[in-house]
């Protein structure tokens, strides 16, 4: 369902890592099954957060395809964002 990082340390050995899962007995195991229920309960959904460390040198183990955008505290309060590429 989600996946969330975060890095608290100096060093930068590892990341901290939040993934966050839905029961596949309640939600179904297929995009649209679990898309129908999320419908159906009027978009409330309940996740399971699972914390996991790991070693910068491992996480290609784990995670294939990510893409990351992401801000600090500023972005609290930025109401329009304009990005020139």
């Amino acid at each position: 369902m989600g996946l969330k990082f975060s890095e608290h340390t100096i060093n930068g050995e590892k990341i901290s890592t939040t993934i966050y899962t839905l029961d596949t007995k309640k939600y179904g195991s297929s995009f649209e099954d679990i898309k129908k229920e999320i419908v159906k309960n009027n978009g409330e959904v309940e996740v399971t957060a699972h914390q996991v460390e790991i070693p910068y040198s491992e996480i290609g183990k784990y995670i294939k395809r990510f893409e990351v955008f992401t801000t600090n505290e500023f972005s609290k309060n930025i109401r329009k964002l304009i990005i020139e590429e």
